[in-house]
């Protein structure tokens, strides 16, 4: 079979003429007018990922997009601080609403927290108690 110009990158799998890199990016041979098989396999990935990016668009359209995001595509995305303003600049109170507001959600979380706080004060304690017996009790010794 014909050969063309360069180093062969590989063979035609139709008619087996020996391609160069011009000739191997081409979407047909140029000898035989086939379809090059690397070619044809690209084109059904692009097809199957069409094929996954529609049903997303489709579940956009059906379910709407996330909370805090705007409009898909083409919208304006909600970038920026939160309406008015970040915590920090509203103040201790809007801190105290935060953690107000996590709580009345989170019930037992909050709970859960209140006990390992109580724990960990209690420990401390004890080892203050500890440490000061131990203390005293090295100082008399003398």
């Amino acid at each position: 079979m014909t050969q063309g110009s360069g180093p062969d990158v590989g063979k035609c799998g139709s008619c087996g003429a020996a391609l160069t890199p011009e000739d191997y990016n081409a979407a047909a041979c140029r000898f035989c007018g086939a379809a090059h098989m690397h070619h044809l396999r690209a084109a059904e990935k692009v097809a199957q990922v069409q094929g996954v990016m529609a049903g997303m668009m489709a579940n956009m359209q059906v379910y709407g997009p996330a909370p805090g995001q705007g409009p898909f595509p083409g919208g304006p995305q909600a970038f920026g601080p939160p309406p008015g303003g970040y915590p920090a600049q509203q103040g201790a109170a809007a801190w105290q609403n935060m953690q107000s507001a996590f709580i009345a959600q989170n019930p037992m979380q909050s709970a859960a927290s209140g006990i390992v706080r109580t724990v960990i004060v209690l420990m401390v304690v004890m080892f203050m108690v500890i440490g000061g017996a131990v203390a005293f009790i090295l100082l008399r010794m003398d």
